[in-house]
């Protein structure tokens, strides 16, 4: 017989659908439903919570979902992301060659700026693809809509990035600054 964490009262258990998903919480996200996983629940003091087969898989899964979701990253989804990638906001902050500060105020911020979240998703999507984690259907996402003049004024800082930063490899890209794609 399992018992609540919380109150020590007995807990039920079930497994999620779609009609009761399980609210995954734990992840930070607002918005993560589950479906077909054990749940336990306690009736006394209304917890619950789910056993996850491959959470690590799950979550680089959801990073991939973010990568390639239209509209700027929230904070929320910025401090995933790195925790996903297991990385402390000070190693993030050094793979985004930014300040470890920048990183916090991000995670606090309601949505990324559209240049901020370009790098952000930039530079993740190339270390998932260097992982062999990033999904086909994502494409590495710098954005193609702007112009040159934009891209260069707008996006120096990027381009800087992937000029100097060879931990990832992205010194060997050529730009084509006129679509903002890189090949």
């Amino acid at each position: 017989m399992n018992f609540c964490d919380v109150c020590n009262s007995t807990v039920t258990h079930r497994r999620s659908n779609l009609e009761e998903p399980y609210h995954y919480t734990e992840s930070g996200l607002p918005n993560v439903y589950l479906v077909n996983v054990e749940a336990y629940r306690c009736e006394q003091c209304q917890s619950e919570i789910a056993s996850i087969p491959r959470p690590g898989q799950l979550h680089i899964l959801l990073v991939n979902m973010i990568l390639a979701k239209p509209g700027a990253m929230t904070g929320d989804e910025l401090r995933f992301v790195r925790k996903a990638l297991k990385m402390t906001p000070k190693e993030f902050a050094d793979l985004l060659a930014i300040h470890p500060q920048t990183i916090m105020d991000w995670q606090s911020a309601k949505s990324l700026s559209k240049r901020d979240d370009s790098l952000v998703r930039f530079v993740v999507a190339k270390l998932l693809e260097d992982k062999g984690e990033l999904q086909e259907e994502i494409d590495i996402p710098i954005p193609a809509e702007i112009s040159e003049v934009d891209w260069a004024s707008t996006h120096k800082e990027i381009a800087e990035l992937a000029e100097t930063n060879t931990s990832l490899g992205i010194a060997d890209l050529a730009w084509k600054l006129s679509s903002g794609e890189a090949h």
